[in-house]
Parts: structure tokens; C-alpha cells; sequence
């Protein structure tokens, strides 16, 4: 079994300190939460991405999935372009998949139902 965990604790660490605390605890892979900026940008240039895919290599460790910030309620195409951005990334990094919210989080438990 592989040990695997989010960075998105770790947004605003250096990559190589993610890969050094898996390299520590020997996790094998990670769901690479995107952010907007640095290694975990939607919008990585081709150069950070094989930068990003060489210190991967060096340190064994593998991306199993993309944590993205896409939520999905009703039809958005700002919504849509964006899981679309992150297919395409998640293809470049060998992902298996991409995680994305369904319904709307902020709504309480307490709040009627839309119906």
C-alpha cells in the first residue's frame, strides 16, 4: 500500500521541502493541491512543469491526483474552462485523477434544501 497525502498544508512551502518530508516519512505519492502560484499553479509554464516532474523523479515520489479549486453546482464556463486546464495538467503530470468539490460547501447543514 502507498502512503499518500494533500499539500495543501503545505501551499506555501518550497516543493523540495514536500519532497524531502516524503522522502522522510517515505510517502510514495501526493495529491498536488493547485494553487495560483509557483509549482502548483494551473497555469505552469512547460518549464515548471518539467521541473517539477524532474525533482518528482529524483525523489521516487509521484502525483495521484490534482486537488483543485473547481466547484460544481449549476453550469459555469469559467467553472468548465478551469477542470478542463486541469485534465490537461493532470495528463502532463501522469495523474490519475483530479479531486473537484460538487455542490456548494459554504451552504449549512441547517439551510433548506433547494429543490
Amino acid at each position: 500500500m502507498k502512503l499518500t497525502f494533500s499539500t495543501l498544508p503545505c501551499m506555501k512551502w518550497e516543493f523540495e521541502r514536500v519532497l524531502n518530508l516524503c522522502k522522510e516519512l517515505n510517502i510514495e505519492t501526493i495529491e498536488m493541491r493547485l494553487g495560483l502560484e509557483n509549482w502548483y499553479a494551473l497555469n505552469s509554464s512547460a518549464q515548471q512543469i518539467h521541473e517539477v516532474k524532474n525533482l518528482l523523479k529524483t525523489y521516487n515520489v509521484s502525483i495521484l491526483n490534482l486537488g483543485s479549486q473547481v466547484t460544481v453546482k449549476n453550469y459555469d464556463k469559467k467553472q468548465m474552462k478551469d477542470l478542463e486546464d486541469c485534465v490537461t495538467l493532470a495528463k502532463k503530470y501522469d495523474a490519475k485523477g483530479i479531486r473537484i468539490f460538487l455542490g456548494n460547501f459554504f451552504r449549512k447543514h441547517s439551510d433548506a434544501s433547494e429543490g
